[in-house]
């Protein structure tokens, strides 16, 4: 039996319901728009995740609109949509054109769960590494930085990372979703540490100095501390940098130093 999310029926009226956030989709909703999206231009796989999600089954066309049939137990409903209604319900799926704010992320992908989606007990050593591997993708979009940043989020059952680890692509697009979504949320997580993307626009930055320093931070320029930073979860580390930053930006508005 196909998935879908069904309609609830009233007197002669359907009602459908439509996700509209990343972080709402269920999990085989989540890899079926990373599949379509993964394959089409973003308006053709709106029409897809619509249709697929509600479970709709596209009868013929006519001038203004569609005759379709869903649904409704054992039988199947007849009804028919206006254009300007398919508009409509497409503009709902608009999220998928951009990362979500809500982390979300792929629970299994084959024998591999994931770690916690907005990465709490992952230490700040890997964390270092993700990100690495995500601003390499942003400049050359190599999927084999993103199978390197998949092979660091997902565990065997002893916690253990994957050895040989081969997403298929819609995996790696969901990889790659998911980081962004973190990132977002650490904006508002930690607001002194990271800045939204589009204050960051046009800005370059080398991400080894970027690291370095914020090593140098957290041991406070002692270097046998440095192993014990880097396995720290990398939420104690991101709130301790974010303080830090937040105490530097205070001394900066009130003495005027840098």
């Amino acid at each position: 039996m196909k998935k879908k999310t069904p309609a609830t029926f009233g007197d002669r009226l359907i009602n459908f319901h439509l996700p509209d956030a990343w972080h709402k989709l269920e999990q085989w909703q989540l890899r079926y728009v990373c599949y379509i999206m993964t394959r089409f231009d973003p308006v053709t796989a709106k029409t897809y995740i619509f249709v697929r999600l509600l479970g709709i089954t596209v009868l013929r066309r006519q001038e203004d609109g569609w005759v379709c049939s869903v649904r409704n137990g054992w039988k199947k409903v007849r009804f028919f949509v206006h254009s300007w209604q398919v508009q409509s319900f497409l503009h709902m799926l608009d999220f998928i054109e951009r990362p979500g704010d809500m982390p979300f992320c792929l629970w299994r992908i084959g024998r591999f769960r994931s770690v916690d989606a907005r990465l709490h007990d992952v230490p700040f050593k890997e964390y270092v590494s993700i990100e690495n591997y995500y601003q390499g993708f942003l400049r050359t979009r190599d999927n084999a930085l993103l199978r390197s940043m998949a092979i660091l989020l997902y565990v065997d059952r002893k916690g253990r990372h994957p050895r040989r680890f081969n997403p298929s692509e819609e995996e790696l697009l969901s990889v790659f979703l998911w980081i962004a979504s973190v990132k977002n949320h650490f904006t508002k997580c930690f607001p002194y540490l990271f800045r939204p993307p589009e204050q960051l626009e046009g800005e370059a930055f080398n991400m080894l100095e970027l690291v370095n320093a914020e090593i140098r931070a957290l041991t406070g320029g002692d270097i046998t501390k440095e192993r014990e930073v880097l396995q720290m979860d990398c939420w104690r580390a991101l709130t301790e940098l974010n303080e830090k930053a937040r105490e530097a930006q205070e001394l900066q508005q009130r003495y005027g130093c840098k």
